[in-house]
């Protein structure tokens, strides 16, 4: 089996509280995922002084960085997202141009600037499980 690389096709957001809506995410662009989960930490002093290694284990928060075409509209969708996160956390379904996709509870984190020359909007999603692979 071959690997398939590329962006993500669609990006879905269930809210009783916002709505439904489906972010157009701009082909070519980087994304990055972490689905989450026990990590060992990265640290090369994680030794006994007998030289023997230290496992030490820390639980990394799942989540997607993403960039989207941007409009005022979407601007006031991820405002109201944000201010309903204490009432709600969302389901969001993300879709790969390998056909993967991903599911998970989660709310936006972090600075939202978008940048309206280019129309675009990069946000990151922190998710409260583990992200999902479902198919």
């Amino acid at each position: 089996m071959s690997t398939v690389a590329g962006y993500f096709e669609e990006m879905n957001c269930q809210s009783s509280i916002a709505g439904n809506r489906k972010f157009d995410l701009k082909s070519g662009e980087d994304s990055e995922i972490d689905r989450g989960g026990k990590r060992i930490v990265d640290d090369d002093n994680n030794r006994t002084a007998s030289g023997k290694l230290i496992l030490q284990y820390e639980n990394k928060q799942p989540y997607i960085q993403v960039t989207s075409v941007v409009d005022g509209d979407l601007e006031n969708y991820i405002q109201t997202l944000i201010e309903s996160s204490d009432q709600e956390i969302p389901n969001w379904t993300l879709t790969h141009i390998s056909g993967d996709i991903y599911t998970g509870n989660g709310v936006i984190v972090g600075d939202v600037k978008p940048n309206r020359n280019a129309g675009t909007l990069q946000f990151k999603v922190a998710f409260e499980d583990q992200l999902l692979l479902i198919s």
